[in-house]
């Protein structure tokens, strides 16, 4: 559901503003970073969790060392 979501969010402006789109998505990245913040170091987000993060990008210091190592972390064990 999260990633039916998030397509209609990306393919929509105005899909991002419907209650439970909204709310579907601001879960899922409050679980990612939850286990970001859980496993700072060592975790690595799943394809769904790193989509979801990159949507909401903006949101977040492109200077954080947290959110800039999970996604270091991320293409490091996907293209690896």
């Amino acid at each position: 559901m999260v990633m039916q979501a998030l397509d209609m969010a990306r393919e929509s402006p105005e899909a991002e503003c419907d209650a439970k789109i909204s709310a579907l998505l601001n879960g899922a990245l409050a679980e990612v970073v939850a286990r970001l913040r859980a496993a700072p170091e060592t975790y690595v987000m799943r394809r769904d969790e790193f989509s979801v993060f990159n949507f909401f990008q903006s949101r977040f210091d492109k200077r954080d060392e947290l959110f800039m190592s999970a996604r270091r972390r991320y293409w490091w064990f996907t293209t690896a």
